[in-house]
């Protein structure tokens, strides 16, 4: 079972009717079957059209519970179809008067266009689930969908995934310079609580990580260790 964020639009189905049609949904979902056996060997989710719910908190699922729109036993008779694309026609065509020309309906509909929408799908990592259930609504919808922070993309970096949590952690609240030197001391605490095996961060990985995200280029006083 692979569990995954969606954000988007899409169509909830109770069975064979739809209870929704092309709203915005943002929440956990589970993947079917054979989908969760595709990504488990390829790390790949564009093939993914239709969602599961589950009746975990953060969950698509629960929030239409609590909406009104599905109940707790309808658990294993709906399921979420994702929309990726929509027709766009073209606009309609006005006289000098401003009013739409006659007959022209059938026309638009020869000239019409496939438009892709965007949406956001990536899988839960292995062990996280239960961060995931104890995420609140902020954090659930700050996550993104990035491909360089898949560690099964074949040009993965740890490092820059390491730089990144640093930053979300230390730096996304704007936090005031301490009185002495400048906020690469408290990039370099976070690394040093996180990942005290320089086994797994080596010093001068550290030190990349640290120029890169501090924003006081100045760099303050050196570590002392």
């Amino acid at each position: 079972m692979v569990d995954v964020i969606f954000s988007g639009y899409g169509t909830w189905w109770l069975e064979e009717d739809s209870i929704t049609s092309g709203e915005a949904e943002k929440g956990l979902f589970t993947l079917i079957d054979i989908d969760g056996l595709v990504y488990e060997n390829t790390g790949n989710l564009d093939m993914v059209d239709t969602l599961l719910p589950c009746d975990r908190p953060n969950s698509a699922f629960l929030k239409m519970v609590e909406r009104g729109k599905l109940s707790k036993n309808d658990i294993g008779r709906c399921h979420f179809t994702i929309c990726k694309s929509v027709i766009v026609l073209p606009p309609l065509e006005k006289d000098r008067y401003g009013l739409p020309i006659p007959g022209q309906e059938v026309f638009r509909h020869l000239k019409a266009t496939r438009q892709k929408v965007d949406y956001e799908l990536f899988a839960v990592e292995s062990g996280k689930s239960n961060n995931i259930e104890t995420m609140s609504e902020l954090e659930l919808n700050n996550m993104q969908s990035h491909e360089y922070l898949d560690p099964k993309h074949p040009m993965f970096s740890e490092e820059l995934k390491i730089a990144i949590d640093a930053w979300n952690a230390v730096l996304k609240s704007n936090p005031d310079k301490p009185n002495k030197g400048s906020r690469k001391q408290l990039i370099e605490k976070w690394l040093d609580d996180n990942y005290p095996d320089t086994k797994h961060l080596s010093k001068s990985a550290r030190d990349r990580i640290t120029i890169l995200i501090n924003p006081d280029k100045s760099g303050g006083a050196p570590s002392s260790d």
